[in-house]
């Protein structure tokens, strides 16, 4: 028994031993070059050995020959050694192919599914680009999984079913109207369809498909003006099955008007009451108002006569009376009710300013509120702000007024002019300055050093050196960035480093902007291009190749290159929400506004401002007193934790405006 026992061990190693060698001999492809209109494909730059960059280097070459099943065995080869996708790839040693070595990024799973693509094997390449997007999305693998999703889907039976457009956050009540006090309203939802949805408009404009999918989000922005807003949202299928929703936004940013006075009133020992009495007028309709945190619901209605009684504390004798509009407008007043109000011995109306009690006052905003009540012992005929009269104005001795106002760049003079029926008027002039335009321009740029472009894998044309130049130019036309040279005395903030990849059908360009202090990585994008290089390529086969459409095409991938950039740094503005401690804060912005850890900002106090008497109106924007910033913490509810830089001396306060670089 026991020698039996031995046997069986001595079969089970003798099977692992073979299992072992078959493994160590696994037979490594061999393809030889191929030589094509007197050119060799098929080749690397290096000793070719047989590691999985020499495969995808020599899948590449042949690719480019359009020796489509070479390329196959030699992706299938580098797959097989090392299956994931990435721009950065271990090769020998420690390098890595985005330093130094023969080419830059590592696609396999990519540049497999564009050659399926090429042999029309429509569900192989889609299943390789996918897994190649999954695992390093790339402008390149965006563009041949459109093409190849849409292939795909049109060899399929023929589509008649029209996408579905749903909203998020639709009207339950009406589902055709939309209503809102946000000067900016984001419109968002999501289209469904039972392939794939290719296009998308709002408002006739193209909304950016990066993807088709059979579910598209979307998230636009649209400017609101008081009033009607309509909004058409179509969207198409690959089959050009269309579907069109229509619907109306309704802007109001004017808070109810009411005049309320305290009538009948009673003083007891401790307590008071009193008859509040009155209307609420608002074009829009008033739902809810709220006395002394009592909230009354009532159905719309653009006329509410309010009469009520109201019991208080002699020590206290105030009560906060608000009406809120259907757009979330509020309009407050804290009203003394054993004060019945004290008119003016005059004959003429007098104008009491809420929301503006300084003469000068500053913002950043296109547009302000501007809030007060007007008291007058004949009558209230009308109230105009800058000549537009205020509707809905019933006869009474004292109304409450709100009404938006548009700003522009520098001084702004608001005029408000009340009369009463015997045709007495009372006149009160605001003065807002309106900087955010200014400031912007002056600070919000980043200073960037452009470095040489690295060369890679590929037929290199020379005139691709001239890009640099292009973007150069880009740079100082946009004022995005400002660019700086090697030689420059201010110095640069971030370092751009670009690689290059070009090939005898499309450029490939990935860049990688980096902060000069931390050698942080801020941001990475990708731009690819063959539809240009390849109308380039068909001039100089015509022997028209000239210089003019070169330059054309330099002009065209650096917008590429910049729009994208633009789109990944955006200057936006902020506000301080909230303070930690003396280094650390809290601003209204995170990751769903695109910004970045490591990325700065400015901070600026308007009471300093004030206080300075800085100019805005003149060249004075510089003398403007700031703080400096960097994003270290994205939190929830997208917030963003800032650390205050190179500012020991100074402290930042809940509410101060802050720009991002």
């Amino acid at each position: 028994m026991l020698k039996k026992y031995h046997n069986f061990i001595n079969y089970l190693l003798c099977f692992l031993y073979i299992i072992v060698v078959l493994m160590a001999c696994h037979h490594y492809p061999y393809i030889k070059p191929v030589k094509k209109d007197g050119k060799l494909y098929g080749i690397t730059k290096r000793a070719d050995d047989f590691e999985y960059w020499n495969y995808y280097e020599k899948a590449l070459s042949f690719a480019d020959g359009d020796f489509f099943e070479e390329a196959v065995i030699c992706l299938k080869e580098a797959i097989r050694q090392n299956p994931e996708d990435n721009f950065r790839k271990i090769t020998y040693g420690r390098h890595l192919t985005d330093y130094g070595y023969s080419f830059k990024g590592y696609f396999p799973h990519r540049e497999l599914g564009i050659i399926y693509y090429f042999q029309k094997k429509f569900q192989k390449s889609k299943d390789e680009l996918e897994k190649s997007y999954r695992m390093y999305p790339t402008d390149k693998t965006k563009l041949y999984l459109n093409r190849v999703r849409k292939a795909w889907g049109l060899a399929q039976k023929i589509d008649k079913i029209k996408p579905e457009i749903l909203i998020k956050d639709y009207p339950i009540k009406n589902h055709k109207q939309i209503y809102t006090n946000k000067f900016i309203f984001t419109i968002s939802g999501h289209i469904n369809d039972n392939l794939y949805v290719k296009e998308i408009k709002i408002n006739g404009n193209l909304y950016q498909i990066d993807l088709i999918d059979k579910k598209i989000n979307f998230e636009h922005k649209i400017k609101i003006k008081q009033g009607d807003n309509p909004v058409i949202i179509s969207a198409k299928d690959i089959f050009e099955n269309e579907s069109i929703k229509k619907i109306n936004i309704n802007g109001d940013f004017n808070g109810p008007d009411f005049s309320i006075i305290p009538i009948n009133i009673k003083k007891g020992i401790d307590s008071c009451t009193a008859d509040l009495k009155g209307f609420v007028v608002d074009d829009y309709g008033i739902v809810e108002i709220i006395s002394n945190n009592e909230k009354f619901t009532i159905q719309q209605t653009s006329y509410l006569p309010v009469e009520f009684c109201v019991k208080t504390k002699n020590e206290n004798p105030y009560i906060t009376f608000c009406a809120i509009d259907l757009c979330g407008n509020k309009s407050c007043e804290k009203i003394n009710i054993l004060n019945i109000p004290v008119l003016p011995e005059s004959q003429k109306p007098h104008i009491k300013m809420l929301s503006h009690n300084s003469i000068s006052n500053i913002t950043d905003k296109n547009t302000d509120i501007i809030e007060g009540i007007v008291f007058d012992n004949q009558g209230i005929k009308s109230i105009a702000i800058n000549n537009e009269k205020i509707s809905y104005i019933q006869q009474c001795k004292k109304l409450n007024f709100s009404r938006l106002v548009g700003l522009n760049p520098g001084k702004n003079k608001i005029k408000i002019i009340a009369n009463d029926f015997f045709e007495n008027d009372d006149t009160k002039t605001i003065e807002i300055m309106k900087f955010e335009s200014k400031l912007k321009q002056l600070r919000s740029s980043l200073r960037v050093l452009i470095e040489d472009f690295y060369y890679t894998i590929g037929d290199v044309d020379e005139i691709s050196k001239g890009l640099k130049n292009y973007l150069n130019d880009m740079v100082k036309k946009r004022k995005r960035f400002i660019a700086i040279d090697k030689s420059g005395k201010n110095g640069s903030e971030f370092v751009l480093i670009a690689y290059i990849m070009e090939r005898r059908k499309s450029t490939e360009i990935h860049l990688r902007m980096v902060d000069v202090n931390t050698a942080q990585i801020i941001l990475s994008v990708n731009v690819y291009d063959e539809e240009f290089q390849k109308s380039c390529d068909e001039d100089f086969q015509k022997g028209n190749r000239s210089k003019d459409s070169i330059n054309k095409w330099l002009i065209e991938l650096s917008k590429k290159i910049h729009v994208k950039l633009e789109d990944e740094l955006p200057v936006l503005k902020a506000w301080v929400t909230d303070i930690k401690d003396e280094r650390f804060f809290f601003i209204n912005k995170g990751k769903k506004e695109k910004l970045k850890k490591g990325m700065k900002l400015y901070i600026y106090d308007f009471d300093e401002i004030k206080r300075k008497n800085v100019d805005l109106s003149q060249n004075q924007i510089q003398e403007i007193p700031f703080a400096e910033g960097k994003i270290v913490e994205f939190m929830p509810d997208n917030i963003s934790k800032v650390e205050l830089i190179n500012d020991e001396d100074k402290f930042v306060k809940t509410g101060n405006y802050i720009i991002t670089r």
